[in-house]
């Protein structure tokens, strides 16, 4: 999902911004829009590595308009049913409870806090009336790069490529994480601090007891706030590895980009040539829809499934690929999703944390099991009514290698 609208989590909090000062009032906020953009541009591309090759274009909106840009990106991800689908298929992980909508809950949530965003397709960054003097400037910071970032990569298809969730939130942490270093790296008072672990765990610190004063996002279901935070702390700390072992020149764009999210959780297991593979179903071929899970959304579900508070569990970085389909069927949606891991050892914790997960629904049934995927350790969990006819002649896969 687009995400720029998180940026003041980031934001918030973290004692060492102080607020701009000694510069005089312009006469309009479009004015002051355009001297921070003149003053910003040089430092963006200090702090990046890279020059602009194209002045980006600005103006400021009003709150209601920021709202219905969000709105409009979200319906066109959504379209085609994919939203309702993605919704079923939240509801039988037992990521999502059966009485929310996932269109309705991203729109309070990523319209609760949105100081400004870049638009891909006008190529324009757009301000949001209202904000605070210090908070506009970060926010076009962190935007400014993105605008930078458009300059040598293809962020509209990137943004539109449904095609593998998981792929794409891991080309998204990309540019939301180097748009997150290079924000704090402009400030004079953190500069290179940026390359600390300390200075990301007070950050992280600070951004937890903010997150609480965000009604929407607080109260929104777990698997929806780590997809939305993610890509700027994962990103972040993604960025950070990169930036400390590459040439200040190279870049992970192109073909050097990022393609799971585990290699944004774990990137030098990646740099040992640890690629994943991809898992394609074998019968059952009329699902109605198809997607994956991916290393960063599969831990959500361990987490859920055992009761726990934290993220981290060994079987994450055993994951070596997924996907999950589902199925139309008269008793409701069924759904099945199939995991190969790197180790038997990793797929067996999976296993158990799923032994009991998800909690029973009226009229169906579930079931995990051991399935071996082309030779590797695999699981197969499902989800479907009591009277589907597959339970029978259950879908199994096939991994190949997936392709740079």
């Amino acid at each position: 999902m687009n995400r720029q609208a998180l940026v003041a989590l980031l934001l918030a909090g973290v004692p060492m911004l102080g607020a701009c000062r000694g510069e005089a009032r312009p006469s309009s906020e479009n004015e002051a829009l355009r001297r921070t953009i003149d003053s910003m541009v040089p430092l963006v591309e200090q702090a990046t590595g890279l020059p602009f090759k194209r002045r980006p274009r600005a103006a400021m909106i009003t709150r209601e308009q920021a709202r219905a840009y969000i709105s409009q990106n979200l319906e066109r991800e959504l379209a085609g049913g994919r939203g309702d689908r993605l919704t079923s298929s939240l509801h039988l992980f037992g990521l999502f409870p059966d009485s929310l909508d996932l269109g309705t809950v991203f729109r309070a949530v990523l319209g609760e806090q949105v100081a400004g965003y870049y638009d891909p397709d006008s190529s324009a960054f757009f301000g949001v009336e209202g904000a605070t003097p210090q908070v506009l400037r970060l926010t076009v910071g962190h935007e400014l790069v993105h605008a930078l970032q458009h300059d040598y990569v293809p962020l509209d298809s990137i943004v539109l490529d449904l095609s593998n969730s998981d792929r794409a939130v891991a080309a998204h942490s990309v540019l939301e994480g180097q748009a997150t270093i290079a924000m704090f790296r402009m400030l004079p008072e953190i500069g290179e601090q940026v390359l600390e672990q300390a200075f990301w765990d007070q950050v992280r610190e600070s951004s937890v007891a903010e997150r609480r004063k965000m009604p929407e996002l607080a109260g929104a279901p777990r698997i929806i706030q780590e997809v939305v935070v993610f890509p700027y702390f994962g990103g972040a700390e993604y960025m950070r590895w990169w930036i400390m072992g590459h040439p200040r020149d190279e870049m992970p764009f192109g073909d050097r980009m990022p393609r799971s999210t585990e290699e944004i959780i774990a990137p030098e297991r990646a740099a040992r040539g640890d690629r994943p593979w991809v898992v394609t179903f074998v019968g059952a071929d009329s699902a109605i829809y198809s997607d994956l899970l991916g290393a960063m959304e599969m831990r959500v579900l361990l987490a859920e499934a055992r009761g726990s508070a934290e993220l981290d569990d060994a079987a994450v970085l055993g994951w070596g690929g997924d996907r999950f389909q589902l199925y139309a069927t008269p008793g409701g949606d069924a759904l099945v999703w199939i995991a190969i891991f790197d180790t038997q050892a990793a797929r067996d914790r999976a296993l158990g944390a799923l032994t009991n997960w998800p909690h029973p629904r009226a009229g169906y049934r579930r079931a995990s099991e051991v399935l071996d995927v082309s030779g590797r350790p695999g699981l197969r969990l499902t989800v479907a009514p009591e009277g589907w006819t597959h339970w029978s002649s259950l879908p199994t896969a096939v991994a190949s290698m997936q392709s740079p």
